[in-house]
């Protein structure tokens, strides 16, 4: 989550201009006569990519939620109307709550993945199948449960990572 959490950070505080967020290229301190200021749609795209895929990001055999969000940002986050595969979503995180509801069911078999440092607990229709991983039992279009932040261990897992 650090390296993502810098990502964006740098991404939002100088790729981005402050007043319409709007991306640009060809674009020069020291020379402004390099060439006129041209917005940059492509990457706007990817700004607004890398912005969905904090809340939610689909593959193959499984699905992220919440994983692009560092431990001290996610007290109360949400996301509605959001196009998947299964249909829009709905995704929210409130208090010691998260809630994602789709509109078609999820197929038994998928993977769903919360970061191990929010301390998820599902309330029901998903199996453990590892730190962070919960595996769908029978089709299901809502997964609800507690979490728990131990932002302890999202330091120490970081610093872990760093050596």
């Amino acid at each position: 989550w650090k390296k993502a959490y810098f990502a964006r950070e740098a991404f939002m505080n100088y790729a981005m201009t402050r007043d319409l967020h709007i991306t640009a290229e060809r674009y020069s301190e020291v020379d402004e006569g390099f060439t006129p200021w041209q917005p940059n749609a492509s990457n706007n795209g990817r700004g607004l990519d890398m912005m969905i895929g904090r809340f939610f990001i689909d593959g193959d055999a499984r699905i992220v939620l919440l994983g692009g969000f560092t431990p001290f940002e996610t007290a109360d986050v949400s996301l509605r109307g959001l196009r998947t595969r299964f249909g829009k979503l709905s995704i929210s995180r409130s208090g010691n709550r998260l809630r994602a509801e789709w509109e078609r069911p999820l197929p038994a078999g998928l993977l769903v993945v919360v970061p191990d440092y929010l301390g998820f607990a599902p309330d029901t229709g998903l199996e453990p199948a590892g730190e962070g991983v919960w595996k769908i039992g029978e089709p299901i279009s809502s997964i609800c449960g507690s979490v728990c932040e131990n932002k302890e261990k999202a330091v120490a897992e970081a610093a872990r990572h760093e050596a």
